[in-house]
């Protein structure tokens, strides 16, 4: 009874984290950005439209989608799971981007969800958020391996993620395809972790009758730490470089 408290309890924390952060931090209102957007872009090229407008935005926002998808190196391992809140962020969008409002923080959250399958070292990641009228739906769907276990204590873990993820929005969608590479060495209360993304992602419009869409690719390398508050359950903050835009994450989950 005392275990199954400690999980509802800390499930609706979860819910209570996500809620929070998702109000304050993420700004993310594309339904505004995009009715401006329309009368400024109409009568241009689309290769202006594509290379001016639609490839920034495509690695910003790429970025984000991909990031919050890795807080350690160690797999699951059958028949184990993880499930925690995860909030990436960047301090503010690239010089060249003109459809994001410079100077501000972005970030999108996500409820991730790890499951170890019954096949040694490998885990089904599931993934997604919904973010209301103005920001859309996000779903993400992708398997890790496990290439060092790191079950020995200090010794290293070390896994490789594939995922797809998408966005989508009336006025806009987003197809994003992430490779990460993590490492990270499990110690009493603390496992320090660092990971190296990469990410192709395609943004599609909705606002001209043309539907033009452009991709970019572009990179993330985080570092961090998970804390141990009570068995069973993590907090992660990390910090680092979304294409050379400074970052971070915070999430809070449970394991076992």
């Amino acid at each position: 009874m005392k275990k199954e408290k400690l999980i509802l309890g800390f499930v609706w924390f979860l819910i209570f984290f996500v809620s929070l952060f998702s109000v304050r931090i993420v700004y993310a209102q594309f339904g505004d950005l995009w009715g401006e957007l329309k009368t400024e872009i109409e009568g241009k090229s689309e290769e202006i439209v594509k290379t001016e407008y639609l490839e920034p935005l495509a690695k910003d926002v790429g970025s984000i989608i991909g990031g919050g998808s890795f807080h350690t190196g160690k797999s699951c391992g059958f028949p184990g799971f993880d499930i925690g809140g995860h909030l990436p962020m960047i301090s503010k969008p690239s010089k060249e981007n003109k459809i994001l409002p410079a100077e501000q923080m972005y970030g999108l959250p996500w409820v991730q969800a790890e499951i170890a399958l019954p096949v040694p070292s490998y885990d089904l990641i599931l993934r997604g958020f919904y973010l209301g009228e103005s920001g859309g739906g996000i779903f993400g769907i992708g398997v890790r391996y496990s290439l060092l276990s790191g079950v020995v204590p200090l010794t290293p873990a070390v896994s490789l993620s594939v995922l797809a993820n998408q966005l989508k929005h009336e006025k806009l969608n987003v197809y994003n395809f992430t490779l990460n590479s993590v490492v990270s060495i499990g110690l009493p209360a603390i496992t320090p972790y660092l990971g190296l993304g990469i990410d192709s992602t395609t943004v599609q419009e909705r606002v001209l009758p043309e539907h033009l869409e452009a991709t970019a690719s572009g990179w993330r390398l985080i570092g961090g730490v998970n804390l141990k508050l009570v068995p069973t359950t993590y907090l992660h903050i990390g910090i680092g470089s979304y294409n050379g835009i400074f970052g971070g994450e915070v999430g809070v989950g449970i394991n076992f």
